[in-house]
């Protein structure tokens, strides 16, 4: 057996995904870098360990630049579109003001940013957005989604090859493989806008 996409902590399995954590603190860069300090998160389910990565990712990121994070600027779905739109209500009903969103997935990116249009708020120009997965609809969103894109070629030859090594040599170690994701910047990140920068 070998899990692909999310590693297990049982040491028995064999393993293959994306560094989560170091790939949400990336993104969270990107929006540093353009000037924002006030970054929102929509995360995914608390039970997901996935998740729970990206979440740290995202806090380790503001940490070191000493921007704020915060309960109030973090808001949970299901990595659905539809919670990802009911996230960013919430967040917008605490009157907490936010520059920019990090969703711990393009799902509930493409969620919010319907929500945010709906309370008349423009992206990138008034809240930039970023995801991860670069699911197949991200460039095709209004505007077209930056995101974290998850290696899928490289981890499916990879489980594959494992597997194959597994069946031929059963006395193999269990491994744990952990793949780089990269940053796909499109339309919907952009520089702070000037009238919110402090």
């Amino acid at each position: 057996m070998v899990s692909a996409c999310e590693c297990v902590e049982d040491r028995a399995i064999t393993c293959i995904g994306v560094d989560n954590a170091r790939s949400a603190t990336i993104a969270v860069d990107h929006l540093l870098t353009l000037g924002h300090r006030r970054i929102a998160l929509i995360a995914g389910p608390p039970s997901s360990p996935l998740s729970a990565d990206r979440r740290h990712g995202y806090e380790a990121a503001l940490r070191a630049a000493g921007a704020r994070s915060g309960a109030a600027l973090m808001a949970s779905g299901d990595f659905s579109a539809e919670s990802g739109r009911s996230a960013v209500e919430e967040l917008l009903a605490r009157k907490e003001r936010f520059t920019a969103l990090f969703c711990s997935n393009d799902e509930m990116a493409i969620g919010a940013i319907r929500g945010l249009k709906a309370h008349g708020l423009r992206v990138p120009e008034d809240i930039s957005v970023v995801g991860f997965d670069d699911i197949r609809f991200a460039r095709y969103t209004d505007p077209p989604l930056t995101t974290m894109a998850q290696p899928k070629n490289e981890l499916g030859r990879e489980a594959l090859n494992l597997l194959l090594e597994i069946l031929g040599d059963t006395t193999v170690p269990t491994r744990k493989r952990v793949l780089a994701a990269d940053l796909f910047v499109r339309q919907s990140t952009a520089a702070v806008p000037r009238s919110t920068r402090k």
